[in-house]
């Protein structure tokens, strides 16, 4: 129908490459990279299994289901297209030449971003895991502020929180996790 939504495997992926950041940061004190590629099935086999489901806008459910019976009773007015076009713009670039400083001949791209202020859910489970799990994926969504195309340019900024029981985790756990470090200089 049109509405859009965070992929998980995406989500997964850039996840681990934020924990990978973390642990290159620390030196390996904060995550450990072998625990971390079991945690994130990595070429490792363990006990620890992170199960991550495709995040959707709030209110998904509701949307979804409005916008599905206006794609069946308006079919001819309704289009998908112009759902998007409400969460979603067009950036057009093209190439420019360096020695001349004119644009390149057949360079205009264009890609589509997501507005800012978007909010997605989703749920994420460790099976089999421990609190050293939940405190490396604390670290790790922490530490992730970027995504999509054009990072670093300005584009893709994200901030992510884990929630338990209606109640934010993620600065607790992370708080937990980093005395064990010695932390110096101010706050995180």
């Amino acid at each position: 129908v049109g509405l859009p939504y965070f992929p998980a495997k995406r989500l997964k992926g850039l996840l681990y490459e934020s924990g990978l950041e973390v642990s290159e940061m620390a030196g390996g004190r904060l995550i450990d990279k072998e625990k971390l590629d079991t945690l994130f099935q990595r070429g490792r086999g363990g006990v620890q299994q992170l199960v991550i489901s495709n995040l959707y806008l709030e209110n998904y459910d509701v949307l979804h289901a409005d916008l599905l019976y206006l794609q069946k009773t308006c079919p001819s007015v309704f289009c998908p297209a112009y759902v998007l076009d409400q969460y979603a713009s067009v950036r057009y670039q093209t190439a420019i030449n360096a020695a001349t400083g004119v644009a390149e001949e057949n360079s205009l791209r264009n890609m589509r971003v997501l507005d800012a202020g978007l909010t997605f859910i989703g749920e994420i489970r460790i099976l089999g895991g421990d609190k050293d799990c939940l405190q490396t994926l604390a670290l790790a969504a922490r530490n992730l502020s970027q995504c999509g195309g054009k990072r670093t340019r300005g584009f893709g900024w994200i901030a992510c929180t884990l929630m338990q029981g209606g109640k934010d985790i993620l600065f607790p756990l992370v708080e937990e996790a980093l005395p064990r470090v010695g932390r110096k200089g101010g706050k995180v």
